[in-house]
């Protein structure tokens, strides 16, 4: 099963992500980053640069959820970007 939970405020917006597969480990979440699989990494970065919060809890055998927290105020608007 994999699930998307949104949930938008007035003040922040709460994604969580779920996957019930397989889950991983510290180890292996390093080998993945040793061999340049940086895409939870990544969205790491992203997360922060809003000033977001990014928690991943992952268990063998027992799935993964992705929760992050993005306060709406550090959300870039169509204005803040030059299409020029």
């Amino acid at each position: 099963m994999h699930l998307v939970k949104i949930i938008y405020t007035k003040t922040k917006i709460d994604l969580e992500i779920i996957d019930d597969g397989i889950g991983f480990n510290e180890e292996t979440a390093q080998r993945a980053k040793l061999n340049h699989h940086l895409g939870l990494r990544s969205m790491q970065k992203r997360i922060e640069l809003l000033q977001g919060e990014f928690e991943i809890i992952s268990k063998m055998n027992e799935g993964t959820i992705i929760k992050i927290v993005i306060p709406v105020e550090n959300i870039p608007t169509r204005e803040d970007f030059d299409y020029e």
